[in-house]
């Protein structure tokens, strides 16, 4: 039977009730659709380091023992440019705040600063870093996240070979420094008899690498090839080495004190060479330790100097934001880290409000020629590319007048 007399008419109903429950589902669908473009957060809202008026950046740097030559240099060039971009308003109506750590140039406690900068700080990026392998241990932590580390001051190959998707490296590498600079002091000096002496690890062999791919194409004559401990003081055994060997030219592999005391050994031992190194022997504190054993040495390099129009720019910009005593602790690391730093400010401008660490690398892939005022070459990224390759140039020490003298351009 389809019914009785007075019975509802289900079918009827069932079509109404149906027809409501459709209406106040398509209205609550609505009403969600309008409620989460009301709420929903930007893809910032979800970045670490980033809030609606601040960019928080982290430092893992040396500021205490010998190498806080360097790291309080580096500092000082961050320090300028934050100072100087946030008192222009910041970038995007946001302010630039770093926070840094001392590593005190130990490995380890350099992994333990970014623990502390990625897991409390809750920082965004990574900008400036320590030395070699201690820049190696920090990128393995930031990798794990895509955490972006922005690195102008020790461009190992190790860090850029293979590219890193979240790691860019401003500079030239220590190999490609090395091979440029015995180049260019073999033609200087055709027939030298050369040395090498050179710290036993990854700098080192970054250096030994540079200088032995020149005298195979040079065919260099080489007398003698010595390493030595990090942290050794005394060279008087390597340098009677090198003077027995009857060298003219060397590569004097230090850092900052080793540089000063293999010249000044060699000074004591009346050897008389032709001696180059690398950008960590162009610091004022150099020539001040060297005295006249260190005249003429030659250094390596792809920053100005502060002697120079560009050089003196930033000196006058930073008296802005610097004591007198900190000026005095300016050298070419704090060019190096401002140069850094205003790369990484360009991506971040770039991304606009929407900032997020995937937009911060795509738009420091898209980096090109940037001009840096004279203070490099112009400074080029791209697709898949993590190094800049600088142009590099050889200056030479002017102890007697505590200059260092370009002998040619970028």
């Amino acid at each position: 039977m389809r019914g009785y007399p007075g019975a509802p008419n289900v079918g009827a109903a069932n079509r109404l009730t149906t027809g409501r429950f459709e209406m106040r589902k398509k209205l609550l669908i609505a009403l969600a659709a309008a409620s989460a473009l009301l709420t929903a957060p930007n893809s910032w809202a979800d970045t670490p380091g980033v809030t609606d008026d601040t960019i928080t950046l982290g430092e893992v740097v040396p500021l205490t023992g010998p190498p806080s030559l360097i790291g309080i240099a580096e500092m000082l060039g961050s320090v300028i440019a934050v100072e100087e971009v946030n008192a222009a308003g910041g970038i995007n109506g946001r302010k630039i705040a770093v926070i840094r750590e001392d590593d005190g140039y130990v490995p380890s406690r350099s992994v333990q600063a970014a623990i502390k900068l990625i897991n409390v700080d809750n920082v965004f990026a990574f900008t400036n870093s320590s030395g070699t392998s201690h820049t190696l241990a920090v990128m393995e932590v930031l990798g794990e996240d895509n955490i972006p580390l922005v690195n102008a001051h020790a461009p190992a190959t190790a860090q850029y070979t293979p590219p890193r998707h979240n790691v860019f490296v401003v500079g030239q590498s220590y190999t490609n420094g090395v091979r440029e600079m015995i180049r260019y002091m073999a033609t200087q000096k055709k027939g030298a008899k050369w040395a090498t002496v050179t710290q036993d690890d990854e700098y080192g062999t970054e250096l030994r690498t540079g200088y032995d791919a020149v005298a195979e194409e040079m065919g260099l004559e080489t007398v003698v090839q010595l390493k030595y401990k990090r942290g050794q003081k005394d060279f008087s055994a390597e340098m009677l080495r090198v003077k027995e060997a009857g060298a003219t030219a060397m590569l004097n592999g230090g850092i900052i004190s080793e540089v000063v005391a293999m010249a000044k050994e060699a000074h004591k031992l009346g050897l008389d060479i032709y001696a180059g190194t690398l950008w960590t022997g162009r610091l004022p504190i150099v020539q001040d330790l060297v005295g006249e054993a260190g005249q003429g040495l030659i250094t390596v390099d792809y920053v100005a100097t502060l002697d120079e129009p560009a050089g003196q720019a930033f000196v006058e910009k930073a008296k802005k934001y610097l004591s007198a005593e900190q000026i005095e602790k300016l050298n070419r690391y704090s060019v190096s880290s401002y140069v850094g730093m205003q790369l990484t400010f360009e991506a971040i401008r770039n991304c606009g409000d929407d900032l997020t660490r995937e937009c911060f690398i795509a738009k420091m892939e898209e980096i090109k020629d940037f001009d840096t005022g004279g203070l490099m070459g112009p400074v080029s990224f791209g697709k898949g590319v993590r190094f800049t390759n600088q142009q590099v140039r050889m200056i030479m020490s002017d102890v007697a007048n505590k200059k260092f003298v370009p002998l040619t351009d970028f």
